[in-house]
């Protein structure tokens, strides 16, 4: 055989088993991607109108809610969420305080409480968005509504590098919220009185400023699949998967990420106003899978992993090396709307060991599978539901 084709096909299945072989390949392969991070800032404002919210409580919202758009250095687009029942973007990003100001006064209050929903639609509308990325929220109540849960949007923010700052007024489950803005290199504040809310809200903005925006320093996402695996960074713990590292000094940084089979090691760089991202997986063997859905920015979730969204316009997701075998697939929609129980789409599935593409098509709101190749379904066929009326429309 030519010895240039030879060549080739050694180069080829090098890359191929790169991903589940790393150290049996050339050191030239990056275990690790760096994304710029543009010196500007997008926020996402989340506000709570449920019913509860209602008088006083509303008011002083509003009023904190409008001391934050005050203090936000000039030129930073904010976009303006608000939820109830369901999820509304009440303004897209923009830069312009009067309209933004203008748009939290119109806030009225009415029903329940699905704020785990508004946090997974500010963080999917932060997706496309260069620079640092915001997720400031206030709730007065704990979650009773939403299809996405708080495991679920806690792995979406730390997966996209999200910094989350919360304020919570009133009953509302302070511990898990603490938890899910802390782990992203955010804060939350709790208050029992709504008069506060005037102050609480430009303190946590000169927080962010203080603490999460600056120049000098640079952050680190770490993923795997599966997650929930342990992370040492320089030999000690920093955590488990999904995790993310925000203000860490430049230089290079020692990764290990433990799995059930062996470990990932990955020697990354970290560097001012730059995104490192490591996206590693078990040393067994796998192959891509894509995801393809009818609706688009669907977030998809891996055997409980979040692995990303479908992508707006091609409306699909390819996840790298997923393992052979036999998994869990969770689809979860945008919730910019309540389609009800319909919104969210779980599937036991296989992933067969066999040469070529794997790829699943799925209409969620119908509940559908339309095509599989190489991959098994492990669940019977649904009849269609009560909504999937309106999606036909929206498929044509």
């Amino acid at each position: 055989m030519n010895k240039t084709i030879v060549e080739s096909l050694i180069v080829v299945l090098c890359i191929m088993f790169a991903t589940v072989f790393p150290a049996q390949c050339s050191d030239d392969v990056p275990c690790f991607t760096e994304v710029d991070i543009p010196v500007k800032d997008s926020i996402c404002l989340v506000i709570d109108r449920s019913g509860s919210m209602a008088g006083t409580a509303l008011k002083d919202a509003k009023t904190g809610a409008k001391g934050f758009i005050k203090n936000v250095k000039n030129g930073t687009e904010v976009a303006i969420i608000t939820f109830s029942d369901s999820t509304e973007l009440a303004l897209d990003f923009t830069a312009d305080k009067t309209l933004l100001t203008k748009t939290v006064d119109r806030i009225q209050a009415k029903g329940n409480t699905a704020l785990n929903d508004a946090i997974a639609y500010a963080a999917l509308k932060l997706q496309g968005k260069e620079g640092r990325k915001i997720v400031m929220f206030l709730t007065d109540g704990k979650d009773n509504r939403s299809h996405y849960t708080l495991d679920d949007i806690s792995k979406l923010n730390l997966s996209e590098g999200i910094f989350v700052y919360g304020i919570a007024l009133g009953d509302v489950d302070i511990k898990a919220l603490s938890g899910l803005c802390s782990a992203t290199g955010g804060k939350a504040e709790y208050t029992k009185i709504s008069s506060k809310l005037k102050t609480l809200y430009p303190k946590m903005i000169s927080s962010y400023y203080t603490k999460g925006a600056t120049k000098k320093t640079g952050y680190m996402v770490v993923k795997s699949l599966p997650d929930n695996r342990t992370v040492l960074i320089d030999g000690k713990k920093a955590g488990v998967t999904p995790l993310s590292l925000a203000s860490l000094k430049p230089g290079t940084y020692q990764v290990e990420v433990e799995f059930d089979t062996g470990k990932s090691l990955c020697s990354a760089n970290v560097s001012g106003l730059k995104k490192t991202i490591l996206d590693t997986r078990a040393p067994e063997k796998g192959r891509d899978l894509t995801v393809k859905t009818s609706q688009s920015s669907v977030a998809v979730y891996f055997d409980g992993a979040y692995v990303g969204s479908t992508d707006p316009l091609k409306k699909q997701l390819t996840i790298v090396n997923a393992p052979f075998g036999e998994h869990t697939l969770k689809l979860n929609c945008m919730p910019d709307f309540d389609y009800g129980p319909e919104q969210v789409m779980t599937i036991p599935l296989t992933l067969k060991d066999s040469w070529g593409a794997a790829k699943i098509e799925v209409n969620v709101l119908q509940q559908k599978i339309i095509d599989t190749s190489r991959v098994d379904v492990r669940m019977e066929a649904k009849k269609k539901k009560p909504f999937s009326q309106l999606d036909d429309m929206d498929d044509d």
